[in-house]
């Protein structure tokens, strides 16, 4: 699932934000939140790059540049007779 890299890299950088907010007020954490912006900024741009390598892992393996994707278009077909627009068309 394409969304499942993006949910990776929220944990890291929510921690890193909270953390951020008690260092204004706890002098103690700054170093804290500093360690763990680093972590998160690292996890993000880890998810990047991999998502990163996979378009173009896409891109090259495709001849065109563009996927094709079969579209099936489905018409209803009526059973037992003609349908009540049918009839309404035979009037």
């Amino acid at each position: 699932s394409h969304r499942a890299p993006r949910l990776l890299s929220r944990p890291p950088q929510l921690a890193s934000c909270i953390l951020d907010i008690i260092a204004i007020f706890v002098e103690e954490a700054r170093e804290a939140a500093n360690i763990v912006d680093l972590i998160a900024d690292l996890v993000t741009l880890s998810v990047a790059g991999c998502m990163g390598a996979q378009i173009n892992h896409e891109i090259k393996t495709d001849a065109n540049g563009i996927k094709e994707h079969p579209v099936v278009i489905g018409i209803p077909v009526a059973q037992g007779g003609p349908t009540p627009a049918a009839e309404e068309m035979a009037r």
